[in-house]
């Protein structure tokens, strides 16, 4: 259900329709304005994944990129073979993905040492369980909100997830700014955080309960498309879709080097 500017004779409709969005998005996790999508499968053989569980910008930005990609819209992951891709790309706002959907990414792509980009989340239980059991330590927390200005602050410049990404931003869309996830995990590498203090642009590369060899990126802001609509706040998006696609150096290699 997309909620739209309806002028004053229309306020008792607006109303109605908010309290419908409410209660939709408490029903599947998602941002007010979002909701989880038909399932949809586009498999053409790359070796990059964007799975999504609604209409996400994410398609336009790794297109931009000139980076070609399968496509799955589905919040049932158990069932996908991702053996064929070396990096997956996660765009959610909302969705029913449970324990069972975070734990069959984390077995069969962070630890069959690949990539994991994941934007936003979903405001569920079960997700909140199988990101905690699975992939990182997290606030009890995990309803959505926007972030206060400023949206976004780097605060490890120097980090590969970084590059090019401004000191500061704050969207001309606040919707932009919906994030669900508040990261506790000592093992992160922090990249950014949002005005409310919470780290919304990590890298993870050990440390996963467990173990585990791959690597995972997150950007907690909802990539749901209608949020993205302004170059201006598309363009951020852009650049840590670029950055995901590139190698990240370990940390304790940065620096070194080889003669």
């Amino acid at each position: 259900m997309t909620l739209r500017n309806l002028t004053s004779p229309a306020l008792a409709a607006s109303v109605l329709l908010l309290t419908g969005a409410l209660a939709e998005a408490a029903q599947t996790g998602s941002t007010p304005a979002a909701k989880a999508g038909a399932e949809k499968r586009a498999v053409l053989g790359n070796t990059v994944l964007l799975l999504e569980t609604t209409d996400t910008a994410l398609d336009v930005a790794l297109s931009t990129a000139g980076q070609p990609f399968d496509n799955i819209v589905t919040d049932a992951w158990t069932g996908i073979d991702f053996s064929p891709y070396d990096i997956v790309f996660i765009g959610m706002d909302g969705g029913g993905v449970d324990q069972a959907d975070v734990a069959a990414v984390r077995s069969n792509v962070i630890d069959a040492g690949k990539r994991v980009c994941w934007f936003g989340g979903t405001a569920l239980p079960e997700f909140a369980a199988g990101v905690e059991a699975s992939l990182l330590d997290i606030d009890p927390n995990f309803s959505w909100q926007v972030s206060s200005a400023p949206h976004f602050t780097l605060t490890t410049p120097t980090h590969p997830m970084a590059t090019s990404l401004p000191a500061s931003m704050t969207f001309s869309n606040s919707n932009a700014a919906f994030y669900m996830l508040r990261p506790t995990d000592a093992s992160i590498e922090v990249v950014g955080e949002n005005g409310d203090g919470f780290d919304n642009l990590f890298f993870k590369g050990s440390g996963f309960p467990g173990g585990g060899t791959g690597e995972l990126v997150w950007l907690t802001n909802s990539p749901f498309a209608q949020y993205w609509s302004i170059p201006t706040d598309m363009a951020f998006l852009n650049q840590v879709v670029d950055n995901c696609l590139q190698p990240v150096v370990p940390v304790e290699l940065q620096g070194v080097t080889v003669e």
